[in-house]
């Protein structure tokens, strides 16, 4: 389902209605990628290169971070 149909779903839904307090639109911006200071195990790398994914910046910060 597209963004603004769910906003107006919510919209629409008294139990939901009120539990929205701000709804704010940008310009999509860019990805940025990220790397990691070690490669993952190989099963995962595979399965991320078979299916074409990617890991963005955030993801590589925080799995770095835990490998700390």
């Amino acid at each position: 389902m597209a963004v603004e149909g769910m906003l107006r779903l919510l919209d629409q839904n008294p139990v939901y209605r009120s539990l929205v307090v701000y709804v704010a639109e940008s310009e999509p911006e860019l990805p940025e990628y990220g790397t990691l200071d070690h490669p993952l195990p190989r099963p995962i790398t595979s399965y991320l290169e078979e299916r074409k994914i990617r890991l963005y910046s955030h993801q590589c910060e925080a799995i770095n971070h835990l490998r700390s």
